[in-house]
């Protein structure tokens, strides 16, 4: 039996080293996906985005679905124009990636940028390296638009990513932190109002557990409408 247990403990740790080297690319890869897997969206953007549109008197709505699937970004924020750039369920890296064809080229007066969510979705995601992101992501904007401003909404809670809330809201946490130390940004909580009184999901504002319904985007107009309309009346 002892000449057994040697190539037994050899091949036991092979496999456990396999299934460790399995378990980490995995791990990467959901936090490091490849965002060339959204080109064809990117493209459709750029297909669909008027040359001639104003942006220096428009709001240029950036983030991951929950900007994409506001059907209704157009009519809610009347008077002031709006440009969607919203794909899929895009990471800050993503959007970090295709940021000179969304975003710099055009050279947006404001941009109201959504994201974070779905860097924190992976169990082997932690709220640091959501805020480094959108960090990163904002100083890169900014190295090129010094003067554009921009309104970080806040990541949103789901019943989807109930499991993650904590971890959202020590993000939301750092990301305000960072907002109130940096010039021409400014952070606005979406979160509170999806929110009841004791602090619960209201699952009636959510199409799907993860996106909002018209009631959802609703709440949100009411809170990012005002705030566009003072920063163009005071920047007018």
């Amino acid at each position: 039996m002892k000449t057994k247990t040697k190539p037994l403990i050899v091949v036991a740790g092979l496999l456990l080293i396999i299934g460790l080297a399995a378990v980490a690319t995995i791990g990467y890869s959901k936090l490091h996906p490849d965002p060339k897997r959204w080109e064809s969206d990117i493209i459709a953007i750029e297909q669909r985005t008027s040359p001639d549109a104003d942006y220096q008197a428009s709001a240029l709505f950036v983030g991951s679905s929950s900007i994409r699937f506001w059907d209704s970004l157009q009519e809610d924020m009347q008077p002031i124009p709006t440009v969607n750039h919203g794909f899929g369920g895009a990471q800050t890296s993503d959007i970090l990636f295709y940021a000179d064809r969304l975003i710099t080229r055009f050279d947006p007066k404001v941009i109201v940028l959504y994201t974070g969510e779905n860097d924190l979705g992976s169990r082997w995601s932690w709220s640091g390296l959501a805020v480094g992101r959108v960090t990163n992501l904002i100083q890169y904007i900014h190295k090129s638009l010094p003067d554009t401003e921009i309104i970080l909404l806040s990541i949103k809670p789901s019943p989807y990513f109930n499991h993650r809330r904590q971890i959202q809201e020590q993000a939301n946490l750092g990301l305000r932190s960072y907002a109130e130390e940096t010039e021409k940004v400014t952070f606005l909580d979406v979160t509170a109002p999806l929110l009841d009184s004791d602090d619960k999901l209201r699952p009636e504002l959510y199409s799907d557990g993860l996106h909002l319904n018209s009631d959802g985007y609703a709440v949100w107009k009411s809170i990012i409408r005002p705030k566009l309309l003072e920063y163009f009346q005071n920047n007018s």
